[in-house]
C-alpha cells in the first residue's frame, strides 16, 4: 500500500514556474522594436500567499491541491490536475505489468484517465477552500472528497467489469467470438487496471487481489482464444502477395493449405479477392488496388465482409507505384475490426 500523499517541494516549485509562465503570458506575440528588449517580470515570493508555500495536508477524507492560472478558472483546473498528477505518480509503479500487456499503453493513457475521473465537470465530490489574487494571479487550493473518488471509482470499475464479462459470455461457443470480444473490450480492460491501481491507493480496504484473480481469468481467456484459432486463406490470383502478407502476421500460426473452398468445419476462412488498376497521370505512375475481405467463422457464417482500397504512386517506377499501393492497402487492415485484431503489426 502506498504512503499518504503529501505535495512534495517539488511540486511548489512547479507552480511557482508555473506563475512565472503565467506572468509572462502577456509578453507572447508581440512585436517588439529592434533596440528593444523585453524584460521579464519581477516574481517574489510576496507574491505567492503563505497558504499556497506551505505543506498540503492529506488525510483519509480529503486530498488537497494547489493551483495558480490568470483566471479563477484556471487556476482551479490547475489544482485539480495538481491532484491527479500526484495520484498518477503514485500508482505508476502498480502499473508496469498493465502496459506490458496492453499494446501501445501508456503512463500517458493512466494521466487522463485519472485526471478525466478528477477533473470532470460532473465529478461533485471537490470543492474550492481557499483562492486569493495576487499582481493578477490567482491563487486556488482544492479539496478533493477521497471517499467520494473511490465510491465513484469502484462504481466505474464495477460497471466495466460486467461490460466484459457480458461480452465474453455472449461470444462463448466460438474461439474466434471470443477474441474479438476481448479485442472490442480492451479499452474497458485497460481502464479497469487503471481503477484497481488507483483505488488500492485509496482504500486500505481494497479486495486488490481478487481484481486481479479477474483480470488473469481475462488474460486466460484471451490466450486460450489465440491457441485455439485455425485459418484458411483463400485469393485469387491477383491476391497471392496479400494473401502471403496476411499469412506471415496471423496472431495464430496454424494455417492450413490453400484450398479452393473454405468448408473446414473447424478452420476460419479468410477470402480475399483484388482488382488492380493502373495509370499514367502527368508524367507519374498511379497504381490502385481494390480488395474484398471476407471472414467466415468455422462452419460457414460469416463474421464481416469489407472492401478496402490501397493507393499508391512513383515518378519513374511502375513496380515501386504498385508497391506503395499495397502498402497502403496494408495499413487500411489495421481499421479492419476483425482481420485488424488477428493479424499483428
Amino acid at each position: 500500500m502506498s504512503p499518504r500523499l503529501s505535495a512534495p517541494p517539488l511540486a511548489i516549485a512547479c507552480l511557482l514556474g508555473c506563475a512565472i509562465l503565467q506572468g509572462c503570458g502577456g509578453v507572447r506575440g508581440r512585436s517588439m522594436p529592434p533596440s528593444v528588449s523585453a524584460a521579464p517580470p519581477v516574481f517574489s515570493l510576496s507574491n505567492v500567499p503563505d497558504w499556497a508555500l506551505a505543506s498540503q495536508a492529506t488525510s483519509a477524507e480529503s486530498e488537497t491541491g494547489i493551483g495558480s492560472g490568470s483566471t479563477l478558472d484556471k487556476a482551479t483546473r490547475y489544482a485539480l490536475q495538481d491532484v491527479a498528477s500526484r495520484l498518477s505518480v503514485s500508482v505508476e509503479s502498480q502499473l508496469r505489468d498493465v502496459y506490458s500487456e496492453t499494446n501501445g499503453a501508456t503512463v500517458e493513457s493512466l494521466e487522463h484517465v485519472i485526471e478525466t475521473r478528477v477533473t470532470a465537470t460532473r465529478f461533485a465530490g471537490w470543492k474550492r477552500t481557499r483562492s486569493e489574487e495576487r499582481n493578477g494571479i490567482f491563487w486556488v487550493q482544492v479539496q478533493i472528497d477521497r471517499r467520494r473518488l473511490v465510491r465513484d471509482s469502484k462504481s466505474e470499475l464495477i460497471r466495466l467489469a460486467g461490460e466484459v464479462d457480458l461480452q465474453l459470455e455472449s461470444a462463448k461457443g466460438s474461439a474466434l467470438r471470443r477474441l474479438l470480444a476481448l479485442q472490442t473490450t480492451s479499452g474497458d480492460r485497460e481502464r479497469a487496471a487503471n481503477l484497481i491501481a488507483l483505488i488500492d491507493v485509496l482504500d486500505n480496504d481494497f479486495d486488490r487481489e481478487g481484481w486481479e484473480a479477474r483480470r488473469t481469468e481475462w488474460r486466460a481467456i484471451d490466450e486460450a482464444a489465440r491457441r485455439a484459432l485455425v485459418f484458411e486463406v483463400r485469393a485469387d490470383s491477383a491476391s497471392q502477395e496479400i494473401a502471403r502478407w496476411v499469412e506471415s502476421r496471423l496472431v495464430a500460426k496454424r494455417l492450413r493449405t490453400r484450398t479452393g473452398e473454405c468448408q473446414s468445419s473447424d478452420a476460419i476462412c479468410i477470402d480475399i479477392r483484388s482488382e488492380y488498376t493502373e495509370a499514367n497521370i502527368a508524367s507519374r505512375h498511379i497504381a490502385k488496388i481494390r480488395s474484398t475481405f471476407a471472414v467466415y467463422e468455422p462452419g460457414g457464417g460469416v463474421v464481416q465482409e469489407s472492401d478496402l482500397v490501397g493507393r499508391g504512386d512513383s515518378k519513374s517506377d511502375r513496380g515501386r507505384a504498385r508497391r506503395n499501393a499495397l502498402d497502403d492497402l496494408r495499413r487500411s487492415l489495421a481499421g479492419f475490426s476483425v482481420l485488424g485484431g488477428l493479424i499483428e503489426p
